[in-house]
Parts: C-alpha cells; structure tokens; sequence
C-alpha cells in the first residue's frame, strides 16, 4: 500500500465520518485479499482488520432470489465469534 492507497482509505474514512458521523475502525480488504504488508499499513492508520469466517455470493444479483438457501448458508456456518460476511446489494 503506498501513498496513493493511504490516502484512498483516510479519503473514504473523512467522506463517511462527514456524512454519517461515524469514525471508521475497522478495515476489511476487499475481496479478502491482503498482504503483510497491507495490514501493517493500516494497522498504522490505526484500524483493526476484520475478515470473515463464512461468505457467500449475495453481491451477484443473478444469484439474489435464494432466500432459502442464504438462510441455510448462515445458520451453517453460525458459531462463537462468527463474522459473515453479507452485502448491501442484496
């Protein structure tokens, strides 16, 4: 992560606090992929990563209508400490 990406994240953390007074603390890569080096930059920044134990493909809007089936996705994979990763789109 250089400059360029320190700056894109701290742009997104002053864009959210100035429209919902909310300060970020959590980081989560997107799409899960990291580095070493990533979660020490940011860590730097001052966030906590969060990554998930269980995710399934609800960002696809050809793949929205399973009701059934993102209910038994979640109630599968719940345990102590779960973190499932859900989307907005959906």
């Amino acid at each position: 992560m250089n400059e360029h990406d320190k700056k894109e994240v701290m742009n997104l953390h002053t864009a959210v606090y100035e429209k919902f007074g909310y300060e970020m603390t959590f980081f989560r890569p997107p799409k899960g992929e990291f580095s070493e080096r990533v979660i020490s930059i940011v860590k730097d920044l001052g966030y906590t990563t969060a990554m998930w134990s269980s995710a399934y493909d609800d960002w696809d809007k050809e793949k929205q209508n399973r009701e059934e089936y993102g209910k038994n996705k979640i109630i599968n994979n719940a345990h102590n400490g779960a973190v499932i990763l859900l989307h907005a789109t959906s």
